[in-house]
């Protein structure tokens, strides 16, 4: 065997780790190695490896070498998990070690989880193998192996102490394209320092909150969304309503929330309803430099929601907009129907993203309902009245600023309303006229409307069925009120609220 396997303890290692053109030490976690070989594995292996390999690592040059070391040894499926801690650290592990292992397996897993001790982290977490990276310092090596061997978990630790041999051979490794967008970490900011940022820069920050009969959950949305104004974080909370039919704006009125109906806004302009109208005639009812847009139909609302898409705009001031996105754990309702988040991205955007806009298909969610954008920059934009608002905004900014322009950040976990497979059907289908319209020579505003056609195969004969669906581009705001002249007179009426 080309690996020198010093215990029969690591036995189960062998399918793992060879053959390899390496000559690789095996010893058990808790062992001094003495020997010559220049790349060595601690292992500690208390239950059969069943699940998948996964490594644990920070970034830098030695975490590139574990890579490298697990990609020679035929590896095709990674999970990579990293434990957010300083910023440098961060920006390490997603701009310099998620790249290089795109490029190494054919598929990546990512994952990243808060700070907390490493114990708690790998007992909770389910991974057939943790791989992970020896400290320096023999005295830290020591009390490392210690800690991982009191787990019930199955750990390698991999010392490479000279450098891996080039076995990229002639054609090299495939380079990436476009680097991936960050995950800004804006939980290592300290609250206070970024209160006192936004007051330095002296930006107004508003939250526009989108409704549509969303009484069973806008309490709790407006609440948390007051509860961050009070911290300061806010200077204006309102609601956008496209003519609810339940008690939303009453809910909304009851916390001494403004509620402004959509179609009162900017009366003038043809009428058309949708969430991408909602955020549309938000522009025309704040003076806030950031607007922050938030759906109302999220059940497990924190301020995290307001405050992480903010962050990067304090910050960086080449970001224009801040996509969040979240874990959307599965429900099972009460007819035994797993509830899954994100069907219509997994499905349809990311596939789209990665055919033709590779330089965004890093993102993790580009239709999140959380969005924080440079109001100055949103005026900019043409705007269709419906869901596909989120991708039109998108690529509009991408176009014109490129992806220094964006940025994603974790807002923590999300519970809402599942659509059906028919509703599903027609959001992307509205996904797929907005692309169209952005694709078009000249996007000048309007209304257009297209017939979506659905087939069903019934028992004797199969029925079609058709749907229009109408889509109204709004001009970009600066545009409307220049030739209007409105500008002036509409900016002096606004005010924080």
């Amino acid at each position: 065997m080309p690996w020198s396997l010093l215990h029969p303890g690591l036995t189960p290692l062998a399918h793992f780790f060879g053959p390899t053109e390496l000559t690789i030490a095996g010893v058990p976690l808790g062992e001094t190695y003495t020997g010559n070989e220049p790349h060595v594995v601690y292992a500690h292996l208390p239950k059969p490896i069943t699940q998948p390999v996964v490594a644990l690592l920070r970034g830098g040059q030695k975490a590139g070498e574990i890579l490298r070391f697990l990609a020679h040894l035929g590896l095709g499926a990674l999970e990579l998990w990293h434990v957010r801690s300083l910023p440098e650290k961060d920006d390490l592990f997603y701009n310099e070690l998620v790249p290089e292992a795109l490029e190494l397996f054919s598929e990546v897993k990512v994952r990243s989880f808060p700070p907390q001790p490493l114990e708690k982290l790998l007992a909770s977490q389910a991974a057939g193998l943790v791989v992970t990276g020896r400290p320096q310092e023999e005295e830290s090596h020591a009390r490392f192996c210690a800690r991982l061997a009191r787990l019930p978990v199955n750990v390698v630790v991999v010392d490479i102490r000279e450098p891996l041999p080039d076995f990229s051979g002639g054609e090299g490794p495939v380079a990436l394209q476009h680097p991936p967008i960050p995950i800004f970490p804006w939980g290592s900011f300290p609250k206070a320092r970024l209160l006192a940022r936004k007051n330095e820069l002296g930006l107004k920050v508003a939250t526009a909150l989108p409704t549509l009969n969303e009484e069973a959950t806008v309490a709790k949305v407006l609440a948390t969304a007051l509860e961050v104004k009070a911290s300061g974080f806010l200077d204006e909370v309102f609601v956008v309503d496209s003519a609810s039919t339940d008690g939303t704006a009453r809910v909304a009125a009851d916390l001494g929330v403004p509620v402004y109906q959509a179609s009162e806004v900017c009366p003038e302009l043809p009428p058309a309803s949708g969430k991408g109208e909602n955020l549309y005639k938000s522009l025309f009812l704040t003076a806030a430099d950031v607007i922050i847009w938030v759906d109302t139909d999220i059940e497990t609302i924190t301020p995290s929601f307001f405050i992480a898409p903010l962050t990067p705009l304090l910050v960086s001031p080449g970001i224009q907009l801040v996509k969040g996105f979240f874990k959307r754990p599965v429900r099972v309702t009460e007819q035994g129907t797993a509830l899954g988040g994100g069907r219509v991205t997994e499905l349809l955007v990311k596939p789209f993203l990665n055919l033709h806009y590779p330089a965004l298909a890093s993102l993790v969610q580009p239709l999140s309902g959380v969005t924080a954008v440079r109001r100055a920059a949103a005026e900019e934009l043409f705007f269709p009245n419906h869901y596909g608002v989120e991708i039109a905004l998108l690529l509009q900014i991408y176009r014109r600023w490129g992806t220094q322009a964006l940025a994603q950040v974790d807002v923590g976990e999300v519970i809402h309303k599942s659509k059906s497979l028919e509703g599903l059907a027609e959001m992307s289908f509205q996904i797929l006229q907005t692309v169209r319209d952005l694709n078009s020579q000249a996007l000048t505003g309007g209304r257009r409307q297209d017939l979506f056609l659905r087939a069903y195969d019934e028992l004797t004969n199969v029925t079609l069925m058709a749907k229009a669906f109408p889509i109204s581009w709004r001009p970009p705001k600066r545009t409307l009120e220049q030739a209007n002249g409105q500008a002036e007179e509409r900016n002096n009426a606004l005010g924080a609220g």
